[in-house]
């Protein structure tokens, strides 16, 4: 039996089109109220962003999702994530453990929020204080491990890496 083919298998591509953006200019990134200022204390700074980052996802249906599967960051969003971990090293974080805790603070909110997203209907969902409150809870855990790195903690002070 011969192999069928398609009709369009035959159509030539069209000519590419001159290269535009249709993307908007971006707008800056403007801080909830009540954020921490930027030169603020890094656990400030971790756990403003932390808040805030979860606040804009769940003001959109899905956002969590939708963040998570957005690989392309904006230089700015790159700025930022480098800002923290800077602010990290200068409070005294290992550079290694600067960048780890801050994209494990970044997985932690999109995690919880995918979660939190995923059950928020129904009647035995959640309120919304006691989801805040849990998520603020394991947020401190987080910061408390970093945190724990701080002031002279060497590597025999650290909890050995899992293999």
């Amino acid at each position: 039996m011969p192999a069928r083919t398609s009709a369009w298998a035959s159509v030539s591509p069209p000519s590419p089109a001159p290269i535009t953006s249709t993307r908007p200019t971006p707008r800056p990134v403007i801080p909830p109220p009540g954020a921490p200022p930027p030169d603020g204390p890094w656990d400030a700074r971790l756990r403003g962003v932390a808040i805030g980052l979860r606040e804009v996802m769940l003001a959109h249906r899905d956002g969590a999702r939708l963040m998570s599967g957005f690989h392309e960051p904006s230089a700015e969003a790159v700025a930022a994530f480098h800002r923290l971990i800077e602010s990290l090293i200068a409070a005294g974080v290992p550079a290694d453990t600067a960048a780890v805790a801050v994209d494990t603070v970044l997985a932690y909110v999109n995690g919880y929020t995918v979660e939190e997203q995923a059950r928020k209907s129904g009647s035995d969902a959640w309120p919304r204080e006691d989801l805040d409150r849990a998520f603020r809870g394991g947020l401190e855990l987080i910061l408390t491990g970093v945190r724990a790195s701080l002031h002279g903690a060497t590597a025999a002070d650290r909890p050995p890496s899992p293999r």
